[in-house]
């Protein structure tokens, strides 16, 4: 099966990712909306769901067409962005397909949601920061941390975001006082926006109120079942497998993606801060986590050089996930 994820079967393993990413959302979306997420997020999360209308965000219908469009958007920026990433490209597939299935880990993760299109620009800066970083240029920093600030209003895990990017840029040698002015000012432009919106419509405690979410809260759990925690151990112990595997290419490949691999450490770790900040469900601040653990498991099941090895840890962790996807949604 894996070599229908290979680059000679780009085609095929498109159709075949397309195809589970719509079974996956018809079941997706008859699971109730949880409106409480889009008023405990951030406050341009609650302009939103004002604006739109608890109503349409609970139909059925626009919650399968709003939430596939963004996760097939995620999906192609996960394929191009590993594309560009020299020694990785050949697993640029296989990433893209197991990232599908990851985002339906949980049934409320794959919903139109802030969380989801916070996830969704942070795809799209990574994508940015690996296409024009070479470059040097100070537009695509404008951009990409304008976008966190916009993420930050919907999702408030996002402000980490804001340090990952420092580091990124640090990195790779194009960090410079005048990129840290731009981008302290960038990301404070919509917010800036929205708060004089409100204070200019005369809504100064409206504004107050929203913001006051924004605080380290206890977060909520779920009670699971045994069988959906033992498929959360073995996804956790493949994950950390991959990690080491990570290290360990990291240090045997060229300074691309060397590079990029320990940018994905660091976003492993500015994601788990992310977590003080949630406001909602426990499981949304682990989507900042997905792109990264689906690079980590493609590294680690390519390492197996029998066939049939790797093939068994491939189908352990797809059914993995449908054991803990098809429990949540049952339950």
């Amino acid at each position: 099966m894996l070599s229908l994820f290979s680059k000679r079967q780009i085609n095929l393993g498109f159709f075949i990712i397309f195809t589970t990413l719509i079974i996956f959302q018809v079941f997706t979306s008859t699971h109730p909306v949880n409106i409480e997420v889009w008023y405990r997020s951030a406050p341009l999360a609650n302009l939103i769901a004002d604006i739109i209308g608890t109503s349409l965000l609970q139909n059925p219908w626009f919650d399968f067409f709003g939430a596939t469009l963004l996760i097939l958007f995620q999906l192609i920026l996960v394929y191009n962005l590993i594309n560009k990433i020299k020694n990785l490209e050949k697993y640029s597939v296989l990433v893209t397909w197991l990232y599908c299935f990851l985002i339906h880990l949980f049934p409320a993760w794959s919903k139109f949601s802030p969380p989801l299109i916070a996830l969704t620009i942070l795809l799209f800066i990574l994508y940015r920061i690996y296409g024009a970083i070479d470059g040097k240029a100070n537009h695509f920093v404008f951009v990409c941390s304008t976008l966190i600030g916009l993420s930050f209003l919907l999702w408030y895990p996002s402000i980490f975001l804001l340090g990952f990017f420092f580091l990124v840029l640090f990195e790779y040698n194009v960090l410079s006082f005048k990129r840290i002015l731009i981008i302290l000012l960038s990301f404070l432009i919509p917010v800036i926006w929205y708060v004089s919106f409100y204070i200019l419509t005369d809504q100064q405690i409206e504004v107050l109120y929203q913001f006051s979410n924004f605080h380290i809260t206890m977060l909520d759990f779920h009670y699971l079942k045994w069988y959906q925690y033992a498929s959360l151990f073995v996804l956790l112990a493949l994950t950390l497998l991959g990690l080491l595997q990570a290290i360990n290419f990291s240090s045997k490949t060229v300074k691309m993606s060397r590079l990029f691999i320990k940018s994905l450490f660091n976003l492993l770790v500015f994601s788990l801060l992310g977590l003080m900040l949630s406001t909602n469900d426990f499981t949304y601040s682990l989507l900042f986590l997905l792109f990264p653990i689906a690079v980590f498991l493609a590294l680690f099941i390519n390492i197996f050089k029998r066939p049939q090895v790797a093939e068994l840890v491939h189908l352990t962790l797809l059914l993995c996930v449908l054991i803990n996807f098809v429990s949540r949604y049952l339950g």
